[in-house]
């Protein structure tokens, strides 16, 4: 006697259905495998736009690491779909987790100048602002000059020797800044507040450059006169604060080690 069900291969959309399964669950239509493809790839190309969409923005780069991080780990999860870094690549958690080191390091070692400022006469308006881009220092041009004059004071010294300890054990680019206020200042040799705040700045850098310890290359400085203030000059406080010599480390820190104070 013939099957009551025809043979598969007349129908291939539909199923046999067993005798004791209901018709109603066995006589649905087979599932379709470019459905599947279809879905996956779909889920691939979402998955791509927005990692796009995320790398189109200079900003938060920590962020960005992040995502791929993350983007990587789901496809990993689902079979292997994408291959990310290998284990010899840092991945962006990796490097998150190493700046986070980094930046740790930094400010213990800035806390102990800062408490270095706070015994000092003079550096009351000492401060710094470290970001994933830089380190800026800075430090106050009447403690660090004589009014007037370009030549660094002796007092400023010992607090210059701790920054260049720091200068020492990375290899970032410095870049030495002096400022003014807007007050006008003219003798002989300086007909201008730019050339005046150039010069200090050239000569903090010849403070640095003189103890041999650091190639010359990584250096360089620029004097910015009164057209960067961080303070209103309508008030002595304000034109006080804008008289800085500005010290910065461009680029994220690379790891320091020891303790500022004790040497390399």
């Amino acid at each position: 006697m013939r099957s009551r069900f025809q043979s598969s291969s007349f129908h291939p959309s539909w199923q046999a259905c067993p005798s004791s399964s209901p018709r109603s669950i066995c006589n649905k239509p087979r599932g379709d495998g470019n459905v599947v493809m279809f879905t996956s790839l779909s889920l691939i190309l979402l998955a791509f736009f927005i990692l796009l969409y995320a790398l189109s923005s200079p900003k938060n780069k920590e962020k960005q690491q992040e995502l791929a991080y993350e983007i990587k780990q789901a496809f990993q999860s689902i079979g292997g779909l994408f291959s990310g870094p290998g284990d010899d690549v840092e991945t962006g958690r990796g490097r998150q987790e190493k700046t986070l080191e980094v930046s740790s390091q930094a400010e213990a070692l800035l806390s102990e100048l800062q408490g270095y400022s706070e015994t000092e006469e003079g550096l009351e308006e000492f401060s710094y602002e470290m970001t994933s881009e830089e380190l800026r220092l800075q430090i106050p041009t009447d403690f660090t000059f004589d009014a007037g004059n370009i030549v660094v004071s002796k007092k400023a010294h010992p607090f210059l020797d701790k920054i260049f300890e720091m200068i020492v054990r990375t290899e970032n680019q410095v870049r030495i800044e002096g400022h003014t206020d807007d007050l006008s200042f003219r003798n002989t040799k300086y007909q201008s507040n730019w050339e005046l705040s150039a010069a200090r700045a050239i000569n903090v850098l010849r403070y640095f450059v003189a103890k041999k310890e650091v190639p010359e290359h990584r250096f360089s400085a620029a004097g910015y006169g009164e057209y960067q203030p961080v303070a209103s000059n309508r008030f002595s406080e304000g034109r006080s604060r804008n008289r800085r010599i500005t010290i910065l480390f461009i680029g994220g820190l690379k790891p320091l080690g020891g303790s500022l104070g004790t040497g390399k």
